[in-house]
């Protein structure tokens, strides 16, 4: 089938949905990221395994920008799979798991990842513990989440809570150039 009309009646409107852009990579630095995917997968020589994950960022200017990471945890080369396990150690301390028996523990955990660029592309050094990490994964709802049915109990009284502080990215700064005195940092950077 060649014909878009036949699809979309008169032809397909290109105006009638926004256009696919180009994702420029973010910026080195420390993101506070909430795990969307988790999956073990094969590698394409079939040689061994990896987790690869998704992740989303929760705040800054890179806001709901995506972030992939691929940790190796079965390969021929030894060096390869001590480097994966060290990372797999990092995130799952980072999400405050002890031990990880199935890739779905760690959906919807929040944790910082320290990114790199590195041939054009962002890579994930390590990750660090988000002290908001809790209130941020239970108030978290992912866009495909299905609706549930609301629930029957009787309202409760709750007392006013305040708004959470809203943290801006941590850009890196240049080394001549320090922070303003006074200036606190947000909980990822400490």
């Amino acid at each position: 089938m060649n014909d878009l009309a036949s699809l979309f009646g008169q032809g397909f409107d290109t105006h009638s949905v926004e256009p696919q852009s180009d994702f420029d990579v973010l910026p080195p630095g420390k993101y506070p990221v909430l795990i969307e995917k988790a999956e073990v997968k094969q590698t394409k020589a079939g040689t061994g395994h990896y987790l690869e994950t998704q992740m989303v960022v929760l705040d800054g200017p890179a806001k709901n920008r995506k972030l992939w990471d691929r940790i190796n945890i079965q390969n021929p080369s030894t060096q390869c799979v001590e480097i994966g396990l060290r990372q797999l150690a990092a995130l799952g301390q980072a999400v405050g798991l002890a031990a990880i028996a199935d890739s779905s523990q760690l959906l919807n955990k929040a944790c910082v990842a320290s990114v790199k660029v590195k041939d054009d592309q962002n890579e994930i050094r390590t990750y660090t513990p988000f002290e908001d990490a809790p209130s941020v994964q239970q108030s978290f709802q992912p866009p495909y989440a299905t609706a549930q049915a609301p629930s029957v109990q009787p309202p409760v009284a709750q007392p006013p809570q305040q708004a959470a502080p809203q943290y801006p990215m941590q850009q890196a700064m240049p080394a001549q150039q320090a922070p303003p005195a006074g200036a606190s940092k947000p909980p990822w950077a400490r």
